[in-house]
């Protein structure tokens, strides 16, 4: 795996831990009374903030991730 690789993993890793914490804190929800249906709120906040972020790297015609038209 390259270096270019690990990166993207450790940045979209990043945002959806953030987001999914972000959600936690907000949910108020208990750490010891985490059930299945709060860690699905959190997985959900996390891939609904990662998403966007993989079709704008994936998107040929976005110069933001350094590609050029």
């Amino acid at each position: 795996m390259s270096v270019k690789t690990k990166k993207a993993i450790k940045f979209y890793l990043q945002v959806f831990l953030g987001a999914a914490l972000a959600s936690f804190m907000t949910a108020g929800i208990d750490v010891f009374s985490l059930g299945v249906d709060d860690l699905k709120t959190l997985v959900n906040a996390g891939i609904g903030a990662v998403v966007p972020l993989l079709y704008k790297a994936l998107n040929k015609n976005d110069p933001d991730f350094g590609r050029t038209r």
